[in-house]
């Protein structure tokens, strides 16, 4: 399958010093990509550069096999047949719903306009607040009618700014999978761009972190929470512990302990063992942490650990399905199985 978006050795700098860098990035039909990172890591730059808000200075660019930028080629952003929903929705608040969707359909004609946007209002589940006001729907309703008119055009690629960061926290989760599913129907290509790991887990079917400008890692939501090739990325998807020690003789060495087998995959030498909240347990014998905090949350309590042996100490963060006295000494196992190492050599 022919790649929506493709672009090759893009560079942008800018005379504050901050440089993005994208050796090679592809994004076929119907792909969801999530550029994610903290604030200035450049997820935010290389969108607007897609877009074509953004000049680079170096590479190549194609969106569905025609080319917007090379040394010789820039086509402005009206031309690239992109569609962006914005992260304040930007609707106009003095027109009706309908013709917020129908906005960009220039040079249809009426009645194409008006199939055009009754499609799209189907699609976002709005048809019947179509003479609405922006100011008489919700927070998600307004989302939804910014997205109809960014896909009533019938873009190539859909970008996505930050959608869901003007939502209250209760509605963000339901909001999230309806996009996931409109644009599933849709059958576009999107980048999304976000800062906010809950985001890109639900949303995306591949995940780019960046950090200054560069791609840290980039795969599916899973590989990247399970399988973080540095810190920085294991901390970005959540609660992590990562406890230094050693690969010796097929066993992880730590002042607090030891686990093994470790499997081939894993060099000899210094690493750190990662472990999420699900990957730990009490047990009648293990490596000996102290309480700190038992917290209740609802489906169990959630208890953090302090591990300390040799001047060394780590913080760990599991379930347990009884409350733990807090300040108590307790057990606690690790399985083997599924660990992930961070090599730090």
């Amino acid at each position: 399958m022919t790649a929506i978006l493709d672009i090759r050795d893009l560079a942008l700098d800018y005379a504050g010093g901050f440089s993005l860098r994208v050796p090679a990035l592809e994004l076929r039909q119907g792909e969801v990509l999530a550029l994610v990172g903290e604030s200035g890591c450049g997820k935010t730059t290389l969108l607007r550069s897609i877009a074509g808000f953004e000049q680079p200075h170096a590479g190549s660019m194609q969106i569905a096999d025609r080319l917007v930028m090379d040394a010789g080629t820039w086509l402005s952003p009206e031309k690239r047949r992109v569609g962006m929903v914005f992260q304040d929705y930007a609707l106009f608040p003095h027109m009706r719903v309908a013709a917020n969707v129908g906005y960009g359909l220039h040079g249809s004609s009426k009645a194409e306009k008006e199939s055009r946007i009754q499609e799209a209002l189907q699609l976002v589940g709005l048809e019947e607040y179509a003479r609405r006001y922006p100011h008489e729907l919700s927070g998600g309703q307004q989302q939804r009618v910014a997205l109809a008119r960014a896909l009533a055009p019938k873009p190539s690629l859909l970008l996505l700014d930050e959608p869901f960061s003007n939502l209250d926290t209760s509605l963000k989760d339901q909001v999230r999978r309806d996009m996931k599913h409109i644009l599933r129907d849709a059958g576009i290509a999107v980048v999304l761009v976000t800062h906010d790991a809950d985001d890109a887990l639900v949303m995306a079917d591949r995940i780019a972190v960046m950090a200054k400008g560069r791609f840290e890692q980039t795969g599916s939501a899973e590989d990247l929470y399970r399988h973080p090739v540095n810190e920085a990325v294991a901390r970005f998807f959540g609660k992590v512990c990562l406890i230094p020690g050693s690969i010796e003789n097929g066993k992880f060495i730590s002042p607090f302990g030891e686990i093994g087998p470790v499997t081939e995959r894993y060099p000899v030498g210094p690493c750190q063992l990662m472990l999420r909240p699900g990957q730990a347990s009490l047990a009648s014998s293990g490596w000996k942490a102290k309480v700190r905090d038992c917290l209740f949350k609802g489906h169990g309590y959630e208890l953090n650990v302090c591990l300390e042996a040799a001047g060394k100490r780590a913080e760990l963060i599991f379930y347990s399905d009884a409350a733990v006295a807090e300040g108590s000494v307790v057990q606690v196992a690790i399985d083997p199985t599924g660990v992930h190492f961070i090599t730090t050599n």
